[in-house]
């Protein structure tokens, strides 16, 4: 009877060990994310990130154009490693990116892409596949992901390849030779270059342009760089009409800024956060049909 007794406490302490340990156990378990889910910061991580997108949705991010999607996502280091094949005619179907560990506050190094056929390609060549190929290789476009048709052939090469910035030439006084923008090794934390041509097709673009026509005190550019719906201040500089006084003092801020972070909401909404020589910022922008304008900052 005692050995009974001895054995009934034994299972009844077990029990109540077991609900106590349960739900700390459950609590610890958090779902994962969608792999579809749209990136809205490119800060810190320590470890992969990964996305899943089809035509669709990368259309949905590059308002109406699919490649304008994919740029988004490599605007903040998003690269694309798989395609899978949708019909037998070779479309495609999800399209898988991944964005390697950063320890630093900044996003990945921007990557561009471009979505070409067999036909495109030869056409890039002379009526050449392979010199085609030679073509797209000497432009610095390497080659991600293909789709396959049934029975044989390609649907789709995407390519990928560093985004080109220009950096000055102090000792010439002019614009050297474009380089890919993993050079220096922290792109982000370089000063912008004030040599760039214009160009509205990212964020980061965006507010490179504005650097530029801002410290040359380009008053025509600079008319170019904010949206309709900017902010009432910014109002002479869209109507060409600002003071010497009021550039000088623009250049003055925009001087050697560097790009800690690209948020991007939508597709439609961005913030870039600039390190300027006084303080920290944030430079609104929006997508318009003409490429990405500054709003506020």
């Amino acid at each position: 009877m005692n050995v009974r007794h001895q054995f009934a406490r034994i299972v009844v302490f077990l029990g109540i060990g077991i609900l106590v340990y349960l739900p700390a156990c459950i609590a610890e378990i958090t779902p994962a994310p969608s792999p579809a889910a749209t990136p809205t910061d490119a800060g810190s991580s320590s470890h992969w990130r990964f996305l899943r997108h089809d035509r669709d949705s990368l259309r949905q991010l590059g308002g109406g154009d699919m490649v304008a999607g994919m740029n988004t996502l490599g605007e903040v280091g998003y690269e694309l490693f798989i395609v899978t094949t949708m019909n037998d005619q070779g479309a495609d179907g999800w399209l898988y990116f991944r964005q390697a560990p950063w320890n630093r506050p900044m996003p990945q190094p921007p990557i561009e892409y471009k979505v070409i056929d067999d036909q495109g390609i030869t056409d890039l060549g002379q009526d050449s596949f392979a010199d085609g190929l030679i073509t797209l290789a000497n432009d610095r476009w390497q080659l991600a992901a293909i789709t396959t048709k049934k029975g044989g052939g390609t649907g789709w090469h995407f390519f990928y390849r560093d985004k080109v910035v220009m950096t000055p030439d102090h000792t010439a006084g002019s614009p050297s030779a474009a380089v890919p923008s993993d050079q220096p090794d922290d792109p982000r934390s370089a000063p912008l270059s004030t040599s760039a041509e214009p160009d509205f097709s990212t964020p980061r673009a965006a507010v490179q342009t504005l650097i530029t026509a801002a410290t040359a005190r380009n008053v025509d550019l600079l008319s170019h760089c904010f949206a309709d719906s900017a902010a009432e201040e910014f109002k002479p500089l869209r109507s060409k009409t600002a003071t010497q006084a009021d550039l000088d003092g623009l250049a003055t801020l925009l001087q050697g800024a560097t790009v800690t972070d690209i948020q991007i909401e939508g597709g439609r909404q961005a913030t870039v956060s600039v390190k300027l020589a006084t303080r920290n910022d944030k430079i609104e922008l929006t997508r318009t049909s003409e490429g990405w304008r500054v709003v506020d900052f």
